[in-house]
């Protein structure tokens, strides 16, 4: 009899608690991640009737081709729960709800740095919209959608139910800082494959963030296929990488490519003449560098970086300059030749063709390194946050790419050994606090954004993921939003499980204590 009255009362108990979680969001936040610059809700739940049969209407024809896999993931992403279930085909007769996307400006479909990223998303009883000014825009907005929508996993008839708390939402976001991105040295032994790097890019979309930067110079690892490169190419040949830049193209991710010139270069034995790759054992440990007082080394280089302009036709241009002014080896006479080799370097014929009409990246990691004089580059600054303090003081630095060696280097990322910071280990918290606004003040300005660096001597196939992840999550986060939200803690648990549910597997953020009380451990974080 008691069980009986048990099976009677189960669907009470299940609806009961359906509300419960319901009207838990409904009271809370939404949990997403990155906060939206501007966000207003209401208080009232909207259901998604039928989301077997709901829909994505592109109002603009010219984009379907280029927006088409966006949406097919979204829909994959948001309603995964509803695909065993749906019927194939869908009833006819049902009534689909949709998504409506209007691009204002639908024959922008070129990805530069400065490509418009805002978007508008409106959900009410009656209507889902997302305007966004560009293509990338979109891709943003949908992300964002994507985290609106909620499972119920409490479904009393085992139907897979679907729903957006606290409607009407009204969110007006675009990001922080526009450079917002991930260096990939794949220039030591163990390398991630090509599919987990894809892995790495489907988290970064989720993410918002928006640049893949690939280092090459090593001799192990991926080899940068060029004409002069005698080394095996190895798995990443031409195919591969082209591959690889459409696929983070569809995920709203550019990607531009670098070489450590001309420091650790054994990857490019093989350039120019003999005598261009010199070996320095004036340090505690020997190391390959091009030899740039050799006459050859301009015109060697220049050739190079040429090709790695058409390996990574983007917008960006590195033009190496790591550790250009820390040689040792060479003639203290000779200074003022690895003074101008960046400007030698940029006047040099065929690459300084295949450079035109490209914005300059040069890699500094001095406060008073050795900048160009033929124009004003980007810096990628690799010094410490200090230094970087300096360096952001000096008057001819327009643009910074920050990457500052004691916050965003991945070195080692989980010892703690005293006589090295750079393997001090460094969690989502860290990222997350690490500000340019109270670092920098009004310099802040100057500021593009940020790339936390993963090297290839501390990571392989097996720990990548989760040595990257959940560290970008508070990257991310500072990077887009700018500001501190709040709930922050919360936010980046619940992205977590988001980035599991797309194949993104990585170790718990916190225990599951904490998860269940954050204010008890994170406190108003």
């Amino acid at each position: 009899m008691s069980r009986f009255v048990l099976l009677l009362l189960l669907p009470a108990l299940l609806g009961a608690s359906r509300l419960v979680e319901r009207a838990k969001f409904a009271k809370e936040g939404l949990n997403l991640l990155p906060q939206p610059a501007t966000i207003t809700t209401g208080d009232v739940i909207r259901d998604i009737k039928d989301p077997c049969n709901f829909k994505v209407k592109l109002e603009n024809a010219a984009l379907v081709k280029l927006l088409t896999p966006a949406i097919d993931r979204l829909l994959k992403h948001t309603f995964r729960a509803a695909a065993d279930f749906c019927p194939q085909p869908v009833a006819q007769g049902s009534v689909a709800e949709e998504l409506t996307v209007h691009v204002k400006n639908e024959n922008l479909i070129t990805y530069t740095s400065d490509v418009d990223e805002s978007y508008i998303l409106d959900v009410n009883a009656t209507n889902i919209a997302l305007t966004a000014e560009t293509f990338v825009g979109v891709l943003r907005g949908l992300e964002t959608f994507s985290q609106l929508i909620y499972y119920d996993r409490n479904s009393i008839d085992d139907v897979p139910k679907y729903y957006i708390p606290k409607t009407p939402v009204h969110i007006d976001d675009k990001p922080g800082y526009k450079h917002r991105g991930l260096m990939l040295d794949l220039s030591t032994d163990e390398q991630p494959s090509m599919a987990t790097i894809q892995r790495i890019i489907v988290g970064m979309a989720a993410l918002k963030m928006n640049i893949l930067h690939l280092s090459f110079s090593s001799d192990t690892g991926f080899t940068l296929p060029t004409k002069n490169n005698k080394l095996p190419a190895g798995t990443l040949t031409e195919e591969a990488l082209q591959q690889l830049r459409t696929f983070a193209l569809q995920h709203g991710i550019r990607v531009y490519g670098s070489l450590n010139i001309p420091y650790y270069v054994q990857g490019l034995h093989g350039i120019g003449k003999d005598g261009l790759i010199a070996t320095c054992n004036s340090t505690t440990k020997p190391f390959s560098y091009i030899n740039v007082i050799n006459p050859d080394a301009v015109p060697a280089v220049a050739d190079v970086l040429s090709q790695l302009l058409e390996q990574f036709p983007d917008e960006l241009s590195d033009v190496g300059g790591f550790k250009l002014g820390e040689i040792n080896c060479n003639s203290p006479q000779k200074v003022e030749v690895r003074k101008n080799f960046i400007d030698l370097l940029l006047g040099t014929g065929n690459f300084a063709q295949s450079h035109a009409n490209k914005k300059t990246v040069v890699w500094m990691d001095a406060p008073d390194g050795f900048p160009t004089k033929t124009e004003k580059p980007i810096y990628h600054y690799y010094g410490t946050t200090g230094n970087a303090t300096k360096f952001l003081n000096t008057t001819s630095v327009e643009e910074v790419i920050l990457s500052p060696l004691d916050q965003f280097f991945l070195a080692c990322g989980y010892s703690r050994l005293v006589e090295n910071f750079e393997c001090g280990f460094r969690s989502w918290l860290s990222f997350y606090d690490y500000n340019p606004e109270i670092y920098f003040g009004a310099n802040v300005a100057k500021v593009r954004g940020a790339e936390m660096i993963a090297t290839g001597s501390v990571f392989g196939e097996e720990s990548i993921i989760n040595l990257l992840f959940p560290r970008m999550i508070g990257l991310a986060e500072r990077l887009w939003t700018r500001r501190n939200a709040g709930n922050v803690a919360e936010r980046v648990i619940a992205q977590r499980k988001r980035l599991l549910a797309r194949g993104i597997h990585f170790g718990p953020v916190t225990n599951a204590f904490c998860e269940a009380n954050v204010g008890k451990c994170f406190g108003s974080l």
